[in-house]
């Protein structure tokens, strides 16, 4: 799922399970600096990592239901940089 944060930045926004299988890939033979430093990261892959938290109310006659789902947004702060990821990961 791809939407638009900013007119400069593109976002990749991931659910957790899809961001788990895409980081064991990504960090299979880099330092554990890249994963925790951003501007490592961003120097290596051209993004930074944001969690992303949503509560959507769900009402129904007999009772009300929050629903919480995480995502995990992708930052790009170069459009080339987002589309050679998208060609080479997902």
């Amino acid at each position: 799922m791809v939407c638009t944060a900013l007119a400069q930045m593109s976002t990749i926004k991931l659910t957790a399970h899809q961001w788990e299988i895409l980081a064991e890939r990504l960090y299979a033979s880099l330092p554990l600096s890249t994963r925790l430093i951003s501007w490592k990261h961003k120097e290596q892959f051209g993004f930074v990592v944001r969690n992303y938290h949503e509560t959507e109310e769900i009402k129904s006659e007999e009772n009300r239901t929050l629903s919480y789902k995480v995502w995990i947004c992708l930052d790009f702060y170069d459009e080339a940089a987002a589309t050679l990821f998208r060609l080479r990961w997902l």
